[in-house]
């Protein structure tokens, strides 16, 4: 490949998709990764739903709908399941609805019968909600790494245990990125790609602090609990955001179940962290069906990580006012991941040529 020699620093989930979208369009592109394998950090801790359902009053549900069918392109993004939301009053749903039909034609409102075929691992289905049948989950670890895969399959390198110590600043632009770990060294680039998560205000703070101010970190817990029968559907309503997950408990067979939660104020105390699992694995074994809920004894297990929120959401600006750096932060950026890479990999390209 001619293209420019781009760095690509963070496996997550929007850094994998940005090597796979830059080598396809010819970069050499080498990412580098702090950790053993892609997808250790934020996006481990990801929810995972591609979802157009549930958003903040603010947000652009027709860009968000554009994110969605850009990561139906991308590798790894092809679920479907459905989503069964509602909200504690009828009318909220009627609400959520009527912003919801838009930007998804095959979205419907269901009685509480149709929710009770749609989702019958609820005890108490809701009296009214709104079946989104073409939204669906990713695990974002296997995301990652099947972006990663098929960006090493465009010609991309990847190093693993590679941490970032710095970036490599010259005459003002940024040349490269200065790594730790078991082999430091300096590593130069035309171009750097900052996807660092959490990390990345902490490598741009030195030269742009400004930019660096603007990536805020919003705290977020992962519980995932050995069920029985895999749930049907992606379930969202007042008391629980639950779907189906791989076991991989090793101990039976069946799924687990995985619900995204908002962390307690002592969550960095371990003990406490495991407490909070197993009450939120609790509740669910009281919100449905025996055969669904969580197992008897099945350890629940927590992952608490600090997501990167930007000012300006649902991205940071690609620049952040350094020559030769182009910042890669979104929220939610498991739906984003493929839509940003796109712009980045057209930016980079803009840049060489």
């Amino acid at each position: 490949m001619s293209g420019p020699r781009t760095i690509v620093v963070g496996a997550g989930v929007i850094g994998a998709a940005c090597a796979w979208a830059l080598a396809r369009a010819g970069a050499q592109v080498t990412l580098v990764e702090a950790a053993a394998a892609p997808g250790q950090g934020c996006s481990a801790a990801s929810f995972g739903w591609l979802n157009l359902s549930v958003s903040g009053p603010g947000d652009d549900l027709e860009l968000r709908a554009r994110a969605l069918a850009a990561a139906r392109a991308a590798p790894g993004f092809a679920d479907r399941r459905g989503a069964l939301v509602w909200e504690q009053a009828p009318e909220a749903t009627e609400a959520l609805f009527a912003r919801l039909r838009p930007h998804d034609p095959a979205a419907r409102m269901v009685a509480a019968a149709e929710a009770a075929a749609l989702a019958p691992e609820l005890r108490a289905p809701p009296a009214l909600a709104v079946f989104a049948p073409d939204e669906g989950a990713v695990e974002p670890t296997e995301t990652a790494a099947l972006l990663l895969a098929a960006a090493r399959a465009s010609g991309a390198l990847g190093l693993l245990q590679a941490p970032v110590q710095s970036l490599l600043e010259r005459s003002g632009r940024v040349a490269g990125v200065v790594l730790g770990g078991p082999d430091p060294r300096q590593l130069e680039a035309d171009h750097v790609v900052l996807a660092a998560g959490a990390a990345s205000a902490r490598l741009l703070a030195p030269l742009a602090p400004e930019a660096a101010a603007g990536l805020g970190l919003s705290p977020s817990v992962l519980v995932r609990v050995p069920g029985g029968r895999a749930l049907s559907r992606i379930l969202c309503g007042p008391e629980l955001e639950a779907r189906a997950t791989p076991c991989g408990d090793g101990v039976a067979p069946g799924a687990a179940i995985v619900t995204a939660e908002d962390p307690p104020a002592d969550a960095a105390d371990p003990a406490a962290l495991r407490a909070f699992a197993e009450r939120r694995a609790e509740a669910l074994r009281d919100l449905l069906h025996t055969p669904f809920a969580p197992r008897a004894g099945a350890p629940a297990r927590a992952l608490l990580a600090q997501r990167p929120m930007p000012a300006t959401r649902p991205f940071a600006p690609l620049d952040a006012g350094v020559a030769g750096l182009t910042l890669a932060c979104a929220h939610p950026g498991v739906i984003f991941a493929p839509f940003l890479a796109a712009r980045v990999a057209a930016r980079v390209a803009g840049r060489a040529a």
